[in-house]
């Protein structure tokens, strides 16, 4: 019994009923990479261009609320040698969503496809609304109880 509880990680309750799985370092790395059509390599290789840093940068903000590694490790995982270079990578990730809805929507589509791989929620894409595609969430839960799949009652 006592392994049991000690095979649980940090921070997660041991009585909740639908627990999200942390995602690995490699699988942040890797869904940021396919997003951005660059390979996983190319992401942590030395390439400082704007074509390589601002998805590094990415990543580095991704890793940071998907996996519950620190400054350090995130630099390790990304091929950085320091961890300021995290923190200022998260601060103009931080600046430039501030400043233009493109990027913004970037880090909306990538936080999405990363909570989708942990199997937390369901996203319901509707057709269009003001002239733009959007999106709803809603849990599985909901969805099941409704009866259909897409939030779509089944007919």
């Amino acid at each position: 019994m006592a392994d049991v509880l000690a095979s649980v990680p940090a921070g997660t309750s041991r009585t909740s009923p639908r627990r999200q799985r942390r995602l690995m370092s490699r699988e942040v790395v890797q869904t940021v990479a396919d997003f951005y059509q660059l390979t996983s390599d190319v992401l942590i290789g030395p390439d400082q261009s704007r074509r390589v840093s601002w998805p590094r940068q990415m990543a580095m903000v991704m890793l940071r609320r998907h996996t519950q590694l620190g400054v350090s490790a995130i630099a390790s995982a990304l091929g950085q040698q320091c961890h300021t270079t995290v923190v200022y990578g998260c601060k103009q990730v931080a600046k430039r969503r501030e400043q233009s809805a493109d990027w913004d929507a970037d880090f909306k589509e990538l936080d999405r496809m990363l909570l989708q791989r942990r199997g937390g929620v369901e996203f319901v894409r509707h057709c269009h609304a003001h002239g733009r595609a959007f999106q709803t969430v809603r849990n599985k839960k909901n969805i099941e109880q409704q009866g259909g799949q897409n939030g779509r009652p089944n007919q």
